[in-house]
C-alpha cells in the first residue's frame, strides 16, 4: 500500500473519531455544523484512500461524490462560525442556501451519479491511465467542463474572506464580548486560519504540482486541523462550544470561573421557568447533563447558574422542587395516598433520600408533617405551610 494511501486512511480514522467524540458532548446546531465540516475533511481522504490503492475500482459508488463533500465543508464551518458570533439556538430556513452549489453540482453530475457500476468503473479505469483528469470533473453534462473545479475554490475563498474581514471588524470595533471573551475569539480566528490555509494549499498544490503531491500536502494540513481541533476539545471546550456572547472566561488565580453575561441569564431563566412548569424535576434519575441537554446548554454553564441564581447545587434545587411537589399533594388531603407512594412520584428513587431532603426543606420528617397536616383543619395552617 502506497504511503498516501496508508496516511489518508488514517486521517479519515482520526477525523471519523474527532467527529464523534464532538457530537458525544455537544449537539447544539453549530456544533453539528462544525462536525459536518469535519466530516467532509474525513471524507475527502477516504476517497482519495480509495483511489491510491485502487479501492475505488471495487466501491465505484463513491465516484465523484467528493463533489459533495468539497461544497459543503466550508459553508458548514461558515454556520458555525456565524452561530459562535451570534449565538441562536435553532438553525434558519435561510442556512439552506448553502446548498444551493451542492444541489447544481449534484443535478449536473446526476447522469455519471445515477450510472452503472460498471459505467462508473471503466470511467475509474480510464482515469488511472491519466491521473491528472481526476481532478478535473469533466464528466458532467450541464455546466461548462471543468467549472466545478474551480467553482468549489473560488466558494471557499469567498467565505474565507468574509468571515476573515468579519473578524477583522470584531477587533477593530473593540465589542465587550469580543474583550471579555478572547478565548473563543482567538479560537475563530485560528480556525479560520487553518480553513484558508487548507484552502489556499489545495489551491496551490493541484494547480502546480501532480495529484499525489497536492493530497499528501492536504492530508498533513487536515491532520493539523484536526489536532488543534482534539487538544481544544479537551483542554479547553468551551472555546469550541461556546460563543462571543454567551459566556465569560475569567482567569484569576490560575483558578477558572465562568461569568454569566445578563443575556444568557435571562435566557437560561426562562428556560428554567418552562422546566419548572412543565415539572420536569419528577423525572426520576435527572442528571445535571440531562438538564443542560433538555435546557440546550452546557452543565457547566447550568451549573454556574443555579449556584448564582438559587443559592444551591443541582441536586438541591431538584429535591427542592420534589418536596414542593409532596407538600402540595398532601395539603390536597387525598386519603389514598401513602408517602411512599408519592415520594415516588415526585421522582425520588428511596426513602433515605426522601426523608433527608424533606427534613432540610421542612424542618419536620414526612411522617410528622402528614400527621400535622392531618390534624390541623383551620385554613391559617394550610396557608402557612
Amino acid at each position: 500500500m502506497s504511503f498516501n494511501a496508508l496516511t489518508s486512511f488514517t486521517v479519515f480514522l482520526v477525523g471519523c473519531l474527532l467527529v464523534l467524540i464532538l457530537l458525544s458532548r455537544n449537539r447544539k446546531p453549530h456544533v453539528w455544523m462544525l462536525a459536518i465540516s469535519l466530516f467532509c475533511f474525513s471524507y475527502s481522504c477516504w476517497l482519495i484512500f480509495l483511489y491510491e490503492s485502487r479501492y475505488l475500482s471495487d466501491l465505484p459508488f463513491f465516484f465523484r461524490t467528493s463533489g459533495i463533500s468539497n461544497y459543503l465543508c466550508t459553508p458548514a464551518f461558515f454556520i458555525y462560525f456565524m452561530i459562535a458570533l451570534k449565538p441562536r439556538r435553532k438553525l434558519q430556513w435561510t442556512d439552506l442556501l448553502h446548498l444551493i452549489p451542492v444541489i447544481i453540482y449534484v443535478i449536473d453530475f446526476a447522469p455519471i451519479l445515477l450510472s452503472s457500476n460498471e459505467t462508473k468503473g471503466n470511467i475509474i479505469e480510464e482515469l488511472y491511465t491519466n491521473p491528472s483528469a481526476i481532478l478535473f470533473y469533466s464528466e458532467n453534462w450541464l455546466l461548462p467542463e471543468k467549472l466545478h473545479w474551480a467553482a468549489r475554490h473560488i466558494i471557499s475563498i469567498g467565505y474565507l474572506t468574509f468571515m476573515t474581514v468579519t473578524l477583522a471588524k470584531q477587533r477593530l470595533n473593540s465589542n465587550m464580548s469580543v474583550r471579555a471573551n478572547k478565548c473563543v475569539f482567538n479560537w475563530l480566528v485560528t480556525l479560520t486560519a487553518f480553513y484558508t490555509l487548507y484552502s489556499a494549499v489545495a489551491l496551490f498544490t493541484v494547480t502546480f504540482f501532480s495529484a499525489a503531491t497536492g493530497w499528501s500536502v492536504m492530508m498533513i494540513t487536515t491532520f493539523a486541523v484536526f489536532t488543534f481541533i482534539a487538544f481544544t476539545m479537551f483542554l479547553r471546550p468551551i472555546t469550541l462550544y461556546g460563543s462571543l456572547h454567551n459566556i465569560v472566561l475569567s482567569e484569576r488565580n490560575q483558578k477558572k470561573h465562568i461569568v454569566l453575561t445578563p443575556d444568557l441569564a435571562s435566557d437560561l431563566e426562562t428556560r428554567m421557568e418552562e422546566f419548572t412548569s412543565r415539572q420536569l424535576y419528577l423525572k426520576a434519575g435527572i442528571t445535571l447533563k440531562g438538564l443542560a441537554d433538555e435546557l440546550d446548554t452546557q452543565p457547566y454553564i447550568l451549573s454556574a447558574y443555579i449556584n448564582k441564581r438559587y443559592g444551591m447545587h443541582f441536586n438541591d434545587l431538584i429535591n427542592f422542587h420534589r418536596v414542593q411537589y409532596v407538600k402540595e399533594r398532601l395539603i390536597k388531603d387525598q386519603h389514598s395516598y401513602t408517602l411512599e407512594g408519592i415520594a415516588q412520584e415526585a421522582g425520588f428513587n428511596n426513602r433515605t433520600t426522601f426523608v433527608n431532603a424533606f427534613k432540610k426543606f421542612t424542618g419536620f420528617a414526612p411522617s410528622t408533617y402528614a400527621q400535622m397536616h392531618r390534624n390541623s383543619k383551620d385554613d391559617s395552617f394550610v396557608n402557612n405551610i
